[in-house]
């Protein structure tokens, strides 16, 4: 296996319950998870809890048939979304009462669970509906903001491939993206 692995190998991974997939998460995502959670008066055990509640919801949905990780979203940004709004959950229930059962937790979750997959759905929707706007603009605006929003490519970089001035490109951008707001609202 090679050094990169992909979001998508990780996924199927998983979903084959192989212990390098949950390795390989718990390595690169425990972290920033437990950061925030400690940041936000967590200790380490809630920390570990609230990572290992996580795991389970996101085994949980990738297990669900219409589950997909849009193509801008990385499985880690996912898997920090879930560990902070478990936590979240978790200190608003603590403000109200100072114990909670596991049951309790678990409907949360659930319902957490639920809330995500429904954003995530309409960012999807969202970016469907921006790529077909930026696939009606012409020429130099598609070319412009494709090279700076898709493919994360400076301004100076950007200049040079267009033969513009990067001030020009930077004024031009903001132009572009006034085009492609009128046509997102129209």
């Amino acid at each position: 296996m090679s050094n990169t692995i992909t979001d998508q190998e990780i996924l199927n991974g998983l979903n084959k319950n192989e212990n390098w997939a949950f390795e390989h998460l718990y390595k690169s995502c425990y972290k920033q998870v437990a950061s925030y959670v400690h940041r936000n008066s967590g200790s380490q055990d809630e920390s570990k809890d609230i990572f290992q509640d996580t795991m389970v919801i996101l085994i949980k949905n990738i297990n669900k048939e219409d589950f997909t990780l849009s193509e801008n979203t990385k499985l880690s940004t996912y898997i920090f979304a879930i560990g902070r709004n478990l936590w979240l959950a978790k200190l608003k229930k603590k403000g109200r009462m100072n114990t909670s059962s596991d049951l309790d937790t678990a409907i949360n979750s659930e319902k957490l669970s639920t809330i995500m997959d429904e954003k995530n759905q309409e960012v999807e929707d969202k970016h469907q509906m921006i790529a077909s706007k930026m696939a009606e603009l012409q020429g130099d605006c598609k070319q412009l903001l494709e090279l700076y929003y898709y493919q994360k490519t400076q301004l100076k970089d950007i200049a040079s491939i267009m033969n513009y001035s990067e001030g020009f490109v930077r004024v031009k951008k903001n132009r572009c993206m006034n085009k492609l707001k009128n046509l997102v609202i129209s």
